[in-house]
């Protein structure tokens, strides 16, 4: 394929349509010289792509998670689905309706509520994007070992980036 174009430009018959206007023939002669240069050159190298980190969690629904927030009081989040896209697989939460310093007492995890959003979208759940490539949990999470069936199904979640999540807790579901 190369060749026979070369072969064109070689031959000049692709010049004859440009003939009656000289500079433009001259600037047509340029533009296919500088074609067959690029098309003789030898190509660059191939490029290696980055690997794809997906994310994976092995967080099981029901599952209890603490969190510490930055002003050093925990909240509860409760797995209850999961959300699979080309990124990976990623948990889809519930926020218990609970902030302190110590964890309940494991009698009382089954009747705290889920927490709501005051506004009028209402949103109770949200999809945890934790950082990419990390072997281990950040620090400010922890794996309580509890598990506790889910109040809702996943639906209408919000996505919640690990970088903002204090923040997006605390406009979202009013903590302070």
């Amino acid at each position: 394929m190369i060749g026979k174009a070369v072969n064109i430009i070689d031959t000049g018959a692709e010049l004859k349509r440009w003939a009656d206007d000289g500079s433009l023939l001259k600037k047509r002669e340029q533009c296919l010289l500088r074609l067959k240069a690029q098309l003789l050159a030898t190509p660059p190298p191939t490029k290696k792509l980055p690997k794809v980190l997906k994310h994976e969690t092995d967080w099981e629904i029901g599952e209890l998670i603490s969190y510490q927030l930055e002003s050093g009081d925990y909240l509860l989040f409760r797995v209850i689905g999961y959300h699979n896209d080309k990124g990976g697989r990623f948990p889809v939460c519930e926020l218990l309706d609970w902030k302190g310093l110590l964890l309940p007492p494991e009698n009382k995890l089954p009747t705290i509520p889920i927490r709501v959003e005051a506004t009028p979208r209402r949103f109770s759940q949200f999809m945890l994007s934790l950082p990419k490539g990390r072997k281990a949990l950040p620090k400010k999470l922890r794996r309580t070992g509890i598990k506790i069936k889910p109040a809702q199904k996943p639906g209408g979640y919000a996505s919640f980036p690990w970088k903002y999540l204090d923040r997006m807790l605390n406009e979202i579901f009013a903590l302070s």
